[in-house]
């Protein structure tokens, strides 16, 4: 504990550290814009992967806090979450050690570590994930694979276990895409990638509740790889930020099919990869960060209804390259 004087109160109540621990987050997070918490999870640092797992409060833009670690060391996985229900999903991830299927999960208005959720259909990285919010799938889309990379996994996220075959994506070779959705609107969509040697511009959706292949949606601005995205459930907006050594922001409106329109600029104007990003689904503020980058501390921040270039938020705990992101605003 910080203090002396902190310590003996925790006695003399009988709490247990880690209760502490949480009722501090959960009152720190209610303070600050209505517990609208973001996470960021793992990431490549100098030596190694890092299981570090932390947290900023969306609405309020500013550095991260520690928040605890997931079950191994990695980087370049995803992150998904069922929105206000507050759980949080990562998955797969290039590692330092063993595990490139596993799947964890945290409770995100609970300060702690992560627990296994169960495996992916096989070995995965550089992979996208998205969910229909509320209603309590998520899904694990493209990556790099020894195995059928093409194949589209998901799970029930209040559920542990194994993922199960959702159907196919139509490229079959090595993808690294970002994915977003309109949460209980069921439309989950996916952008970019690599392929065949090339960055490509390929932009898919899927009917999150209806397990079946993906189906073409439009193209982005241009080809890229490793990008970030997030989304806003009252104005029906997808965003795709930054890859490869882009900084070109893109938009969509989810619900309708069509090529992206530009958005604005990243704040970095070099390279934008392996951000994690997520949002304040209904508040409409999106965040990425933990990427390759000048600083790959440095995350974002954009008002995802209205066009313009990225702002600074602040820092992650760590210089870490690519990150997992959750929140749990989402409806």
């Amino acid at each position: 504990m910080g203090s002396k004087l902190a310590q003996r109160w925790v006695k003399e109540n009988r709490m247990p550290l880690g209760a502490q621990k949480a009722g501090l987050f959960g009152a720190a997070g209610a303070a600050a814009g209505g517990g609208q918490i973001g996470l960021f999870d793992g990431g490549a640092v100098s030596g190694g992967d890092t299981n570090v797992i932390d947290y900023i409060t969306i609405s309020s833009a500013g550095n991260a806090t520690d928040f605890g670690d997931d079950v191994r060391n990695n980087n370049e996985g995803a992150g998904t979450d069922n929105g206000t229900d507050a759980r949080g999903i990562f998955i797969g991830g290039f590692p330092e050690d063993a595990g490139q299927d596993s799947i964890s999960y945290v409770t995100i208005t609970s300060a702690g570590n992560a627990t296994d959720f169960g495996d992916s259909s096989f070995n995965i990285y550089q992979c996208a994930a998205t969910s229909n919010g509320t209603n309590d799938r998520g899904i694990r889309y493209g990556g790099s694979a020894a195995a059928n990379n093409a194949q589209i996994d998901y799970i029930t996220i209040t559920s542990t276990g194994n993922a199960s075959d959702f159907g196919d994506a139509p490229h079959v070779t090595e993808q690294r895409d970002s994915g977003t959705s309109n949460g209980t609107n069921e439309r989950g969509v996916f952008s970019g990638g690599y392929r065949n040697g090339t960055n490509t511009n390929n932009i898919d959706y899927i009917t999150i509740n209806s397990a079946s292949n993906s189906t073409d949606f439009g193209d982005l601005s241009s080809g890229r790889e490793n990008s970030s995205s997030c989304s806003s459930d009252t104005s029906e907006r997808g965003v795709c930020a930054g890859g490869s050594s882009s900084n070109v922001i893109d938009y969509i409106t989810i619900s309708s099919t069509g090529n992206s329109t530009d958005f604005g600029d990243c704040v970095d104007s070099g390279g934008n990869m392996q951000r994690g990003g997520t949002d304040s689904g209904t508040d409409n503020v999106g965040v990425w960060g933990g990427g390759v980058s000048t600083s790959t501390k440095t995350i974002e921040t954009i008002t995802i209804s209205s066009t313009g270039n990225a702002s600074d938020f602040g820092d992650r705990t760590l210089d870490a390259k690519g990150a997992k992101a959750c929140a749990n605003s989402k409806a």
